[in-house]
């Protein structure tokens, strides 16, 4: 049950803003890549390596693989995010 008073709509847009932020933010991309690189693929290679390797390699595998590389590359746009908006 929503508060009374409250329209629900401008919640719903400040959340879209704030999951947009990154996006708008350009300095901040090139600091997280390394972290997309190297998080990334030592996670790849303690999830999905075995399966590759063995040929085991499907669609849902491709996807999660992707996941894999995402979860750090977001984790930390978001760290540069917050990071950069605390005020000193």
């Amino acid at each position: 049950m929503p508060f009374v008073g409250v329209d629900s709509r401008v919640g719903a847009a400040r959340s879209a803003t704030v999951a947009a932020a990154p996006l708008q933010i350009t300095p901040l991309f090139p600091e997280s890549f390394p972290n997309l690189a190297v998080v990334g693929t030592v996670l790849f290679a303690i999830n999905h390596l075995d399966e590759v390797v063995n040929g085991k390699v499907t669609r849902v595998l491709w996807i999660k693989i992707a996941v894999t590389y995402l979860v750090p590359f977001t984790v930390s746009n978001l760290g540069l995010l917050v990071g950069s908006r605390v005020k000193k």
